[in-house]
């Protein structure tokens, strides 16, 4: 089935724990915490998620994927205008990041592709909006 074979993809690539994943209505999903971050009073974690929807009558798979900050406690109503895993005046740093850290959309995104691709769909890669 192209969906699970698309999910495995997804899980072998990204780091983090890639456990959580779902379908709701046609629409996949696959998330993984990449960093954590606590300080006094908050916590932050730094998700990557991918989601796809397969149109069995076209046969295309439209993909997306983002990087989701979620912050909770004091620092989650301040508006901090940057993010808490980028460079900042910050004491701590993100838990198992290491150094020179970048996310490879890219990567992932044509491992996908190509993974479609084989199944006999063609691939599209949706950028704003929902799926």
């Amino acid at each position: 089935m192209i969906e699970e074979k698309i999910m495995r993809t997804i899980r072998n690539l990204i780091t983090g724990n890639a456990d959580d994943s779902r379908r709701a209505g046609g629409l996949y999903e696959v998330t993984s915490v990449l960093a954590e971050k606590e300080s006094f009073f908050s916590t932050g974690k730094l998700n990557f998620s991918a989601k796809f929807r397969v149109n069995e009558t076209d046969k295309e798979v439209i993909y997306n994927e983002a990087l989701i900050e979620k912050i909770m406690g004091l620092e989650a109503g301040f508006g901090r205008g940057f993010s808490r895993f980028g460079p900042g005046p910050q004491k701590a740093e993100p838990a198992k990041k290491p150094e020179g850290y970048t996310f490879r959309f890219r990567q992932i995104r044509e491992a996908v592709k190509k993974a479609v691709e084989e199944e006999g769909y063609t691939f599209r890669h949706h950028l704003w909006g929902s799926l």
